[in-house]
């Protein structure tokens, strides 16, 4: 029997316009900036065509967080079919708080907030992530990394102290999440571990798993083949 979905759900996405030499700088002595920079377009956009997708016979709300550039150049960069919001000042965490409590206080009651730095997302994770705040209390995505891709909850669960005091860009991110959303006793859904690329060590790692004949090619995969990524 069909799921039928309440008009209350939004999916965020959190990104940066893709300005050379103001992203992903770990990857421009790799990459350049030129180089840096598209990564990081065909990574938002591949991330926002999984959430569109998902979103075909899901509906809910889609909103693009951003840094960098303005309203103008991002919805001529991603398009109409979402809306748009500056992620404003703070550092990750309060931005990300700042995200959440927004949307419950515009009457959402599920949201789920992810990055766009794992190529590995897919429509299929973006609707587990959404269905699992049916019958749980939060989901998270693990990445690689030590850190999370994905985050969600209900507008009855949602606890700030998740993002207060986080040691962001450390390998105890997610460990350090999990047990503060256990030890307030909310029931947790884990998704599957995903990759994360921000250095060329994990654009290694990544592109090791690629197998062009069995996975759908992303503009990201496409991208990255320009490249002879050593595997050893």
């Amino acid at each position: 029997m069909p799921r039928e979905y309440d008009l209350g759900e939004r999916i965020i996405v959190l990104t940066r316009y893709p300005e050379p030499g103001k992203t992903k700088t770990r990857l421009i002595p790799a990459l350049g900036e030129e180089g840096a920079a598209e990564l990081q377009r065909y990574m938002t956009e591949d991330t926002l065509a999984c959430v569109l997708a998902a979103k075909k016979d899901h509906p809910l709300h889609v909103e693009v967080r951003y840094e960098g550039g303005n309203a103008e150049l991002i919805e001529q960069w991603l398009g109409k079919d979402v809306s748009y919001c500056s992620q404003g000042n703070g550092d990750l965490g309060q931005r990300m708080a700042r995200a959440f409590t927004d949307a419950f206080q515009s009457g959402m009651t599920r949201v789920v907030l992810t990055g766009t730095d794992c190529p590995d997302m897919t429509e299929d994770i973006i609707r587990a992530g959404l269905d699992a705040l049916y019958h749980k209390d939060c989901v998270i995505g693990p990445s690689k990394d030590g850190g999370y891709y994905l985050i969600g909850f209900r507008d009855n669960t949602f606890v700030t102290d998740v993002f207060e005091d986080m040691p962001w860009g450390s390998r105890t991110v997610f460990k350090e999440t999990l047990q503060i959303l256990e030890k307030r006793c909310h029931e947790v859904y884990l998704l599957p571990e995903l990759n994360d690329i921000d250095t060329v060590d994990d654009i290694r790692e990544f592109m090791s798993g690629v197998k062009t004949n069995q996975v759908s090619i992303t503009k990201t995969i496409t991208f990255l083949l320009q490249w002879k990524w050593s595997t050893k």
